[in-house]
């Protein structure tokens, strides 16, 4: 019962506030596992982008019991970036930006460095959501493999990184461009 009433509080305290598109998400700072390393595996990711229009990267908020933002962007192959706003964000509908192919590549090869593709399907392991808290869905398209992340809390670091690279990739790309 305290772990529930525990869990309501953080959840009145994070939802009853709007937040902008790109606000940073602040990793834990966990100890090093003995399984983990720092060496990053060279491989081609996306030799060649496709020049039909595949979802590349998928990035959504869900919903929760208070005001937190409800959002997706998807980024597509030939650079098309589409921001749908659903609630409690500063813009709600549907925004389109346009960026170099080439950034997508460097994106997708650095989400692969950060070893998404190793991250499992659903945060927390054991199953258990608070269903009070929102959901942020990651989905990535690098030709070879899709894989999808639903993270609803504890999440290892290497997944707030990789959140905070597409959302500071977001506010470079998109929101400076279409609303400054």
């Amino acid at each position: 019962m305290r772990y529930f009433f525990f869990f309501f509080i953080i959840c009145i305290a994070a939802c009853n506030r709007k937040v902008k598109l790109a606000e940073t998400v602040r990793p834990q700072q966990l100890p090093k596992q003995d399984n983990e390393t720092d060496i990053a595996i060279e491989r081609p990711i996306l030799k060649e982008m496709p020049l039909d229009k595949t979802e590349l990267i998928y990035y959504g908020k869900t919903s929760c019991y208070g005001s937190c933002p409800v959002y997706f962007v998807q980024f597509f192959s030939d650079g098309s970036i589409i921001y749908n706003g659903i609630k409690h964000v500063e813009k709600i509908g549907q925004i389109k930006s346009k960026v170099n192919t080439n950034q997508l590549f460097e994106m997708i090869h650095t989400l692969d460095q950060k070893q998404f593709f190793k991250l499992a399907e659903s945060y927390p392991l054991n199953g258990q959501h608070i269903s009070e808290l929102p959901n942020t869905i990651i989905r990535v398209n690098n030709r070879e493999m899709i894989h999808t992340v639903n993270n609803n809390y504890d999440a290892p670091n290497a997944f707030y990184e990789i959140e905070n690279r597409i959302l500071a990739f977001l506010e470079q790309n998109l929101i400076s461009k279409r609303f400054k």
